[in-house]
């Protein structure tokens, strides 16, 4: 390969070395800004639990057990009441029942409650890994990103360095007639040794 051909493989990786270099700075700031749109929506979704006190989830969760053991306890007791006008009975003793039933169904919804609060809790644990495990993604995409852009530049940066160290023909040619002077010149010094 001549010294033209060399310069001009050189001069074709510079530019595709500026090329990509110019790519690669647009495509890193698009990646970074999507990891960056990344950690925000992972903050978003940590501030957003629904499993911690007084959350989402145990609001709805203790108003759907209130509201459950009242209307049971309340249906109960006008079934019993109504059992007791409809039979001529006394009402009181249906309305005692209908204190008791509900007295029942208020010791019932406290262990409901407890069981809706640890189920919340392993919910809000298992929320709480998906979010450490989003943000630990974060880094990884950093990670992986300089790597590309590092892998990239080297590569690029290889073949201008394979191509500059090459030697020329002319180089070959030279460094040829300079070892054949060299052998001349000790055989003739040589010759003339032997014949003085």
């Amino acid at each position: 390969m001549s010294r033209a051909q060399m310069g001009n493989v050189v001069n074709t990786a510079q530019g595709q070395n500026a090329t990509l270099n110019q790519n690669s700075n647009t495509s890193f700031n698009a990646a970074q800004n999507d990891v960056n749109s990344y950690a925000n929506e992972v903050g978003a979704f940590k501030a957003a639990n629904p499993y911690v006190t007084g959350g989402a989830a145990e609001t709805a969760e203790n108003q759907q057990l209130a509201d459950v053991a009242a209307a049971s306890g309340t249906s109960a007791g006008q079934a019993l009441q109504g059992a007791a006008v409809r039979g001529g009975e006394n009402p009181g003793a249906a309305i005692a029942a209908t204190k008791d039933i509900q007295t029942g169904n208020e010791r019932a919804l406290t262990g409901q409650e407890a069981a809706a609060t640890e189920r919340r809790l392993a919910a809000g644990t298992g929320y709480g890994q998906t979010v450490l495990g989003a943000t630990g993604d974060v880094s990884k995409m950093e990670d992986t990103i300089a790597n590309q852009q590092g892998s990239l530049a080297a590569g690029a940066l290889s073949t201008e360095e394979r191509a500059a160290a090459m030697p020329s023909f002319l180089d070959e040619l030279g460094q040829g007639m300079i070892q054949s002077g060299n052998s001349f010149a000790q055989g003739y010094g040589q010759g003339m040794g032997k014949n003085a």
